[in-house]
């Protein structure tokens, strides 16, 4: 079976499980670092019109891409999700790299990137991050989608 044919049978799949099921409202569904990377597992959902999206992205580049393509069901915020308090961004020129932790090199030895740790390119943001319960705006959640 090719590609296509496989995601169209998982499309028609979960038509009919949210057909079926006919719930009362969307599903909610909390994307904390949305970075627009590659397609989010719950793409189909929001093709079906059977999900909100309430997604983090502290990172001002792929921000930017997630205001410029989102739909009228999601909504994200400028925000980096942790404990509350001051803490630094690293932002890394992969953006797929930008986290609130350093570059590890034990890490990336281990996927066999060293090369990929750039410190001089990386630039220190200081931010402020918040709990998710002290986000206004930001209704109850269905489901949690962390990147990692």
């Amino acid at each position: 079976m090719n590609k296509e044919a496989g995601t169209e049978r998982l499309d028609r799949r979960r038509q009919a499980l949210t057909e079926g099921l006919k719930p009362g409202r969307r599903m909610r569904i909390c994307d904390v670092g949305a970075n627009p990377l590659t397609e989010p597992p719950y793409a189909g959902l929001l093709k079906d019109r059977a999900t909100e999206v309430f997604g983090f992205e502290p990172n001002p580049k792929a921000f930017q891409e997630l205001q410029d393509q989102k739909s009228d069901l999601e909504t994200y915020f400028e925000q980096a999700v942790g404990r509350a308090g001051r803490r630094t961004l690293y932002l890394h020129p992969m953006s797929g790299f930008t986290s609130l932790f350093p570059m590890d090199r034990y890490a990336l030895r281990q996927i066999g990137k060293q090369k990929w740790r750039r410190p001089r390119k990386t630039e220190e943001v200081p931010l402020d991050t918040l709990p998710l319960d002290e986000l206004e705006g930001l209704p109850p959640a269905d489901i949690l989608k962390m990147a990692l």
